[in-house]
């Protein structure tokens, strides 16, 4: 692995070194065990256990293992009407959509709504009083995505956006009885001995405060409108204005511990003892979606070869992974046994800068090249 080792250094240290990201945390497993681990930042005080915002990872890291949990127990099915769970919902198109739709983004949802902006807005006309924390925030979001016309017929299209999980952190806060950080941390964290894997509460007195003295943060990026540098606080804007935890975004994590649970879902998937169900993680990465138009996509999961997955060539048809908008991602080969944890902050020099495509590239052929 040492060859190896070197040009993911070459590949990564590139990136950092031409302004492209400025830290990054490299995490390459295989069988279970860590063959490589690094970590890049510019000026040079990298740290393997930085924490990153993790984007839209918090998909299948906190929510999908949420409902794989709920699904397992039987008190959720894929089969699921949104309105068996959320009654209030009944008269509304999504009231009708099964949790199948919304795992695989084929609920005909819309792909991208600004929610924090259309909340802002209806503040500032009037229409409701203004929300005094993220909470009461998150209740006016979850109406707007509740009440969406929906663009296409149910399992007809793909079109990936944050609506349906919005509706799936919903469903599990429901089911469970818990805010989905709680519930989270209970069923997955703490059982397994993890440390730096968290959402953080905006609207907590003090939580931001001792996340930062506890832990070293990714910065992200200058944000225009909050007007400063983002750091320890979510990067998504809808995430922020409803409080830092939210369905779609808000998860923070080390490369580390993403790795313990991607070796956890595998060791399911292999019938190895597991917090996770067998049968239940075997149908998420195994499934298919049948839709006519857009990317066919797993339960949750993005498939290697899908839109801009950026999981490389050699990546096997057996494969799940996911990637963030700020420039994270897990990629998994269940047939070669190999998954590959790539984070870093491509934010932090603007939105335009999107290389992440490329680099995600070239660091999973490598590490395949070495180990596949």
């Amino acid at each position: 692995m040492d060859a190896t080792a070197a040009t993911l250094d070459h590949i990564v240290a590139a990136a950092v070194i031409g302004q492209k990201v400025q830290a990054a945390a490299l995490l390459v497993a295989r069988e279970g065990e860590v063959v490589c681990q690094r970590a890049y930042e510019q000026p040079p005080v990298a740290r393997v256990d930085r924490v990153y915002d993790l984007a839209s990872l918090t998909k299948v890291l906190a929510t999908t293992t949420s409902v794989m949990l709920l699904v397992d127990e039987g008190a959720l099915s894929l089969e699921t009407r949104v309105a068996d769970v959320l009654p209030a919902l009944a008269a509304l198109p999504s009231g009708a959509l099964r949790v199948t739709h919304l795992l695989e983004h084929s609920a005909g949802l819309p792909g991208w709504r600004p929610y924090y902006e259309l909340v802002a807005r209806r503040e500032a006309a009037g229409l409701v009083a203004p929300s005094r924390n993220g909470a009461e925030r998150k209740a006016l979001v979850r109406q707007l995505v509740a009440a969406e016309p929906l663009e296409g017929n149910p399992g007809e299209q793909t079109v990936y956006g944050d609506a349906a999980f919005l509706l799936l952190e919903w469903i599990v806060e429901t089911l469970s009885g818990e805010r989905l950080d709680a519930f989270f941390a209970r069923r997955v964290v703490i059982p397994l001995g993890l440390s730096h894997v968290f959402f953080i509460d905006l609207d907590a007195p003090g939580e931001r405060a001792m996340r930062l003295e506890r832990y070293r943060f990714a910065e992200t990026e200058l944000c225009p409108w909050r007007d400063r540098r983002l750091v320890a606080e979510v990067q998504d804007d809808t995430a922020h204005a409803v409080g830092g935890i939210a369905g779609h975004c808000g998860l923070f994590a080390s490369a580390y511990d993403i790795h313990i649970i991607a070796r956890e879902l595998v060791a399911a998937y292999r019938g190895a003892r597991s917090i996770f169900g067998r049968d239940v993680v075997r149908a998420f990465f195994d499934h298919r979606s049948a839709v006519r138009y857009g990317d066919s996509r797993a339960l949750g999961w993005q498939l290697p070869h899908g839109h801009d997955a950026g999981a490389g060539q050699a990546f096997s048809p057996q494969s799940v992974g996911h990637n963030g908008y700020t420039g994270t991602s897990l990629w998994i080969d269940l047939a070669k046994r190999l998954w590959v944890v790539l984070l870093t902050n491509r934010l932090y020099y603007g939105r335009e800068n999107r290389p992440m495509v490329s680099i995600r590239t070239q660091v999973h052929d490598e590490a395949h090249l070495s180990l596949g």
